[in-house]
């Protein structure tokens, strides 16, 4: 069965038709908040094969809480599943994975008839209304409608009851504490049976939290519109409390206002009062969609492509990845009485509340990756909020955390914490406090750590001695290398802050431990016993000094790519041997892990070699062979390519396009999405931007963009206006012109402002990577355009000046504008015509409906006679009057593009009017066809009964009134 598209995404039912005969363009995406599909990565059991270990959470961005669905009794971490049908309850979650585990959980929802304390409901969940900002489902067997809109800390959750209730079932809302386990108490109640209705609920479940931890929630009924209440009922027993909101019978719809702190009852009944007492559902609801329509926008996909199902694809993609990477980490700080922005901290030993942001649930060696990296492209001043809330836990808990949920976790290897803020110091970044980070960074690098999970390195003192981790410790590989990128970046933030014995010790640390590993014979890493011997020389063996992975996922750490080449003899070589990972049969032998884990069978699943994209040390990988390209002749995308050349970037773009189409579908992640980190991964190749090694100044690697044109505002919504109201130009435009083709664009070259930044003439730089601050630098307003092709695709399509000019032809333009006011004065002229004669047929319909109109008949079961026919016209054309002023919007954006001056260098925004302006001809002329058709079809039937309803009018007026057949007054 097809598959409806969003609507904001369709065009005039008569364009349809036209799709597989006439190039289209797609309007702007103008709705991106429906288009993440939140159950994608939900369909399997993680714990033995991952599609993604996703669930559908209903939240604000970077959330206090998420709000899911709970399918099952929710006694493991995997309680959800997409293919599932049982709806047990609403749960407020805050589980960052479910290798990490649920903290602070509650569960809650609506009950008829006798209660229980494990119901057992039943839904579909392709037919529930499942979006970021708002839950709707209606639950068999008793058709129960629950909705659910989420704020800052908080809910609305409104029940419809069904209205026919014959038994005289009766209607509750209960909530249910999480099971008892032998570290952790489920938490406790208390309630009230006055008129107000409102219960407190404090829900302890977590680990590696102070004593005092808590989750504090408040909940009331909207008493107001009930027409009935019976109180609340309370029922408190071992290993299951239960208390439920009663209600009678003859209720048919309640609103329960939910308000959540960590700091105190107080505190959440004041986050309960400033953020839902007293609002309407629908209110709410479009306060949560407006946030993430403004925050999704900022990434505004304005030209997608052809319309083809693997667009939409495309655009699904894309913004579920980027709904992903903006949940976490999660926001923990509140607004006190007083006003001021306060947090209860878990990393404080004693849990005390401080000022300031405070953020949790995140793993680093996930996230760094992708995660922030997207961040601060996109959202510079939220993330230095997020960077802010970090330092605060390093103030409060003396680490920076290794794994966060909500406090210290024992989870993974490596201080990627290090590198993230690194990042955002190197970056300049808005309001992070640089001798702050410093002071945690230093701390990190030359103090050895704690207990494994609660800070610093690991074997720190083995690490700063040897200059590696010997193969006796266990992870010896991956520690040492992550504790070096963290060293590295680490350096870089030394030496801005002059810091300079510090860089010297950093530095060297960093480049010998990636010496120490590295084995020249097998040009791969391997694992070192402390007597300087090898371990291990078998590149399939999972394991043994290998976190989640074997020494092809972890030999080519990307912090010095230039170092890191001269390793292997040159880039040439590099490039090689990563090919050779992809080309490499993907067997495995469990080695240390003496068992198949999903890890393993996901990577062979893929089918790519050695390469896992299921998990994320490999994310990198395909990357670098873009930045060790050596622009070969023989390699010049613009033309075919030459027979056993070896070209690394092409090689890149058809491995990366690989990976975009199997490792990414509605269905499925390629392995566990982590925190976002997964869906930010395609995020940024579908920009054809991709951070390879964040905390360093290698920059952005260069690939091949998923869509012709997409425009950054890194600004918030609220401050994209100037002064004089006029809207701000976009942060920066990347355009791709040749997108949507069959086959893999291959990218020839880049001009960022009209010059060429593609490839690099100095000595041991990188080709294809753009600093961070060279981009930035070139902002607002900047375009990175890809000229992408062989035999130069984009020829003709972009109008092209005398090289550093910044002048676009002037002919070019001025034609394409004249052509598009032309057709705008046209169109409204069309639509002028077009209402006049609506507007003599309504006449015409009134006169004759007054003409044949009877005597209302007073007996019950009687209806009107149908409209004339004429009735028909007058919609057609009221769909033909809104495809025209659809037309106009469209021309409207072009002439607005064509517009705005033109920057420095060959290419303009020009391309895109060009490269549109064809399709739009053959679109309007289409339309205007099929125009002609309906209105001459319109004309034969105008002001006339057909014979067929006539004959019908006269049937109906034979048939006794009160004896007429369902359908017999359906209009013809």
């Amino acid at each position: 069965m097809g598959r409806r598209r969003p609507p904001h995404m369709r065009l005039p039912c008569f364009a349809a038709g036209l799709v597989a005969t006439w190039p289209t363009v797609i309007e702007t995406v103008e709705s991106p908040e429906d288009f993440p599909d939140l159950l994608t990565g939900s369909f399997t059991d993680g714990r033995k094969f991952s599609t993604g270990n996703t669930l559908p959470l209903i939240a604000r961005p970077w959330g206090f809480n998420h709000w899911s669905i709970q399918t099952n009794n929710g006694m493991t971490s995997w309680w959800f599943g997409g293919s599932d049908h049982e709806f047990h309850w609403i749960r407020l979650t805050h589980q960052p994975s479910p290798w990490i585990g649920d903290w602070a959980f509650l569960n809650f929802g609506p009950q008829m008839g006798g209660r229980v304390d494990e119901p057992v409901m039943f839904f579909e969940p392709w037919g529930a209304k499942i979006k970021p900002y708002t839950l709707d489902a209606t639950l068999g067997p008793d058709n129960m409608r629950v909705q659910l809109t989420p704020t800052d800390h908080g809910a609305v959750l409104k029940v419809t009851f069904p209205e026919v209730n014959p038994r005289h079932y009766e209607k509750r809302i209960c909530f249910k504490l999480p099971p008892w386990n032998k570290k952790q108490s489920p938490g406790s109640f208390g309630a009230s049976n006055s008129q107000d209705m409102w219960m407190e609920v404090t829900s302890t479940r977590a680990e590696s939290v102070p004593a005092n931890f808590a989750l504090y929630v408040r909940a009331e009924v909207d008493v107001a519109n009930l027409r009935y209440s019976q109180g609340v009922h309370q029922r408190i027993t071992t290993g299951a409390g239960l208390q439920c909101f009663e209600f009678s019978p003859m209720e048919t719809a309640v609103t329960v206002w939910v308000g959540t702190s960590l700091i105190s009852t107080e505190q959440a009944r004041l986050n309960l009062e400033r953020e839902v007492r007293g609002r309407r559902f629908e209110e709410v609801e479009d306060e949560c969609r407006y946030v993430w329509r403004g925050l999704l926008s900022r990434v505004d996909v304005v030209d997608p492509g052809p319309m083809t199902e693997e667009t939409f694809r495309r655009v699904g993609l894309f913004y579920t990845g980027l709904y992903r990477s903006l949940l976490f980490p999660r926001r923990l700080d509140e607004i006190d009485a007083s006003g001021r922005r306060v947090h209860y901290s878990p990393y404080d030993r004693n849990g005390g509340v401080h000022e300031g942001i405070l953020v949790a649930d995140t793993g680093f060696w996930d996230t760094f990756r992708t995660v922030y990296p997207l961040l601060t492209l996109v959202y510079p001043q939220e993330v230095g909020e997020i960077i802010t809330g970090w330092l605060n836990a390093f103030k409060e808990g003396t680490w920076l955390p290794e794994w966060s949920s909500p406090g210290y976790r024992s989870c993974m290897v490596g201080t990627y914490a290090d590198v993230v803020v690194a990042d955002a110091v190197i970056k300049d970044i808005p309001g992070v406090d640089a001798e702050l980070a410093w002071k945690a960074l230093w701390r990190d690098s030359f103090v050895s750590g704690g207990q494994k999970g609660q800070g610093g390195k690991l074997n720190y003192d083995e690490y700063d001695r040897r200059g590696f981790i010997p193969a006796e410790r266990g992870d010896s590989v991956s520690g040492t290398l992550d504790f070096a990128f963290s060293d590295f970046s680490v350096s870089l933030v030394a030496e801005k802050l002059g810091k300079t014995e510090d860089v010297q010790r950093l530095r060297r640390r960093a480049l010998s431990a990636r010496e120490h590993l590295f084995d020249r014979g097998l040009g791969l890493m391997r694992p070192k016993m402390s007597n300087g011997q090898f371990k291990n020389g078998d590149p399939a063996q999972w394991g043994d000094g290998f976190v989640e992975g074997s020494s092809w996922h972890h030999s080519f750490p990307a912090f010095d790519l230039p170092g890191l080449a001269a390793l292997h003899g040159s880039s040439r070589k590099l490039a090689q041997k990563i090919h050779e990972m992809v080309t490499t049969p993907g067997t495995f032998t469990p080695g240390t892990y003496r068992t198949v884990i999903h890890e393993m069978e996901e990577m062979r699943a893929l089918a790519m070699g050695q390469y896992g994209h299921n998990n994320q040390p490999v994310h990198h990988i395909l990357w670098l062979l873009m930045m060790l390209d050596e622009a070969a002749p023989e390699c010049n995308a613009s033309a075919p390519l030459t027979s056993g050349a070896f070209c690394p970037r092409r090689l890149a773009e058809d491995h990366i396009g690989a990976v975009l189409r199997k490792a990414y579908s509605r269905a499925f992640y390629a392995g566990d999405e982590d925190n976002g980190e997964m869906g930010a991964w395609y995020v940024l190749a579908g920009l054809g931007l991709f951070e390879s090694a964040p905390g360093t100044y290698q920059g952005y690697t260069m690939g091949s963009p998923l869509f012709r044109r997409v425009e950054i505002h890194r600004d918030p919504v609220d401050s994209r206006a100037n002064v004089d109201g006029a809207t701000k130009a976009p942060s920066l435009t990347i355009l791709s012109p040749s997108v949507g083709q069959e086959e893999v664009v291959h990218v020839s070259r880049v001009l960022l402002n009209g010059q060429d930044v593609g490839r690099s003439s100095a000595l041991n730089q990188l080709n294809w990577a753009l600093r961070y601050d060279r981009l930035v630098s070139a902002m607002p307003d900047a375009v990175l355009h890809f000229v992408s092709g062989a035999g130069g695709a984009d020829a003709g399509k972009v109008a092209t000046a005398a090289p550093g000019t910044g002048v676009a032809p002037s002919n070019a333009a001025e034609k394409d504008r004249l052509f598009m006011k032309q057709r705008i004065h046209s169109l409204e002229h069309e639509i002028e015509v077009l209402t006049r004669q609506q507007q003599q047929l309504q006449l015409q319909r009134r006169a004759l409906e007054q003409r044949t109109a009877s005597p209302p008949d007073p007996r019950p079961g009687t209806t009107a006679p149908p409209p004339p026919a004429s009735q028909g016209r007058s919609t057609a054309d009221n769909s033909l009057i809104e495809a025209q002023r659809l037309q106009i919007r469209q021309l409207e954006k072009q002439l607005e593009v064509l517009k705005r001056p033109s920057k420095p260098g060959p290419e303009s925004d020009v391309s895109t009017g060009l490269a549109t302006t064809v399709e739009m001809a053959f679109f309007i002329l289409a339309a205007v066809n099929f125009l002609g058709w309906v209105l001459c079809i319109c004309y034969r039937r105008g002001g006339k009964v057909s014979p067929s309803a006539s004959s019908r009018k006269s049937k109906r007026a034979s048939i006794p009134n009160g004896k007429r057949r369902h359908g017999d007054d359906q209009n013809v």
